[in-house]
């Protein structure tokens, strides 16, 4: 359920209960996700992996909203180094592939146009890592956003720690089981005028 706050002046802020809800601009965001399967073993960590379907989803409102949509992210990935752009942690505001084979996961947003990465971190590490970070994100009313995951060669590492043993995010499904794969799941945190 979408709860609104007193704000100053035009500068509402939607706080999102436990993560989510439904409703408000950035409601069709909530609990949006990237996965990537695996599919078949191919030994040594790795599994065989097709790209994932893009997730697509509007704010609501028009061109002359502008709205800092703070989200959560919570998975278990693989990390990519890439080109340029500003990093905080695993996150890198704009950028670009840099061409080696690791998954590339993409949150690709229309207006104000910016492209974004959920997985930065070193390439060339073999086990994968699990996410829990927040960023804001400024987003405007009509915008599209699209959710973008690639093994750029047809595989992944499986999801496995360091140790070998399953990667398990609490409270994000399929726990308390493992995924069989990859995935981030992007949760709306609260949304605020700019």
């Amino acid at each position: 359920m979408l709860m609104a706050l007193a704000g100053c002046g035009d500068d509402p802020i939607h706080h999102l209960p436990d993560g989510g809800g439904a409703g408000g601009p950035a409601g069709a965001l909530d609990g949006l996700r990237w996965e990537i399967p695996c599919g078949a073993d191919l030994g040594g960590m790795v599994c065989a992996a097709d790209n994932a379907v893009d997730q697509v989803a509007t704010i609501t409102g028009t061109a002359s909203d502008h709205f800092t949509v703070a989200l959560r992210f919570r998975g278990v990935v693989e990390t990519k180094a890439y080109t340029g752009g500003t990093v905080d942690g695993y996150f890198n505001t704009g950028g670009t592939d840099n061409g080696d084979s690791f998954n590339v996961y993409s949150l690709k947003v229309s207006s104000p146009a910016q492209t974004y990465f959920v997985n930065m971190g070193v390439s060339n590490i073999y086990h994968c890592f699990p996410l829990d970070y927040m960023e804001s994100i400024p987003m405007d009313g009509g915008a599209t956003v699209t959710l973008g995951a690639m093994p750029i060669d047809g595989h992944e590492i499986e999801n496995l720690d360091p140790a070998g043993m399953p990667i398990v995010i609490p409270d994000i499904a399929p726990a308390p089981a493992a995924y069989a794969g990859q995935f981030v799941q992007m949760d709306v945190v609260s949304v605020a005028s700019r």
